[in-house]
């Protein structure tokens, strides 16, 4: 305690100074609260037409305002394969190698501190418009598409990436479809191995999925496209309020 008593602060010398500071940060936090209430607010709104959505509670019309044909049940293999040509990696570095993150939150860079040693681990090489995911983790939201600026990447065999024909499947319908936790939570079930238990890929192809024809998964996804652009959007907005905070910061108590 009497350290902290020796720090000096840089203090406006009127209250009513003061006063006005408190007033404009209290003002623009309560700005950030609000943005974060409709930020939440958006995605219980997702949560909430994905259930009505995927349970058929909510149904797309077709261009002439009929119903489109009843949804059939299918399995990954029907829409997905394994690659017929797996590429090694010879003498790559850090920044070449992609994993795919928890709780459904895409793919990054590997972020690995060890050094590569080659021989201890072979990586693949990976390509965009694939469908990766983490062989002990796939029930934790560990899944995605690959994006094009990680095209080339590569990655290690337990973390693999399967060929998607699109003209069977909607990239968006299907990665939302299976991004509800109540979906990717179950096939903890099917994973098997002694110690770290995983999915393999001939596991992974037998999962099942409710398939609309194209045409109503199209609209399906576009739908889900233009929720996540909104909450992208809105995450962006209160992004930059807080960098906004940020800087009157720094500025006033330099």
């Amino acid at each position: 305690f009497n350290e902290i008593s020796k720090i000096k602060f840089n203090l406006p010398d009127e209250v009513e100074e003061q006063q006005k500071i408190g007033d404009f940060f209290s003002k623009l936090d309560r700005q950030i609260e609000l943005e974060e209430e409709k930020l939440a607010l958006l995605v219980e709104q997702k949560k909430g037409y994905m259930q009505k959505i995927f349970s058929q509670e909510l149904r797309f019309k077709d261009d002439n305002g009929e119903d489109y044909p009843a949804w059939t049940i299918k399995s990954f293999q029907f829409f997905m394969d394994k690659p017929k040509e797996l590429e090694k990696g010879i003498n790559l570095n850090k920044k070449q190698l992609l994993t795919v993150k928890l709780n459904v939150n895409g793919v990054s860079n590997a972020n690995t501190n060890r050094a590569l040693k080659m021989g201890a681990t072979v990586y693949y090489k990976r390509f965009a418009s694939q469908f990766i995911y983490g062989k002990q983790n796939f029930f934790n939201g560990a899944f995605s598409i690959i994006p094009n600026e990680f095209n080339g990447f590569y990655s290690s065999g337990d973390v693999p990436a399967l060929d998607i024909d699109y003209s069977k499947i909607n990239a968006d319908y299907f990665i939302n479809y299976i991004s509800r936790k109540n979906y990717y939570k179950r096939m903890e079930a099917f994973s098997s191995g002694t110690g770290s238990k995983r999915i393999h890929e001939d596991i992974l192809l037998n999962f099942k999925i409710k398939l609309p024809v194209i045409k109503e998964q199209q609209k399906i996804g576009d739908f889900f496209s233009k929720l996540d652009q909104q909450i992208e959007l809105q995450g962006q907005k209160i992004e930059n309020l807080k960098q906004r905070k940020q800087g009157f910061l720094q500025k006033m108590f330099v």
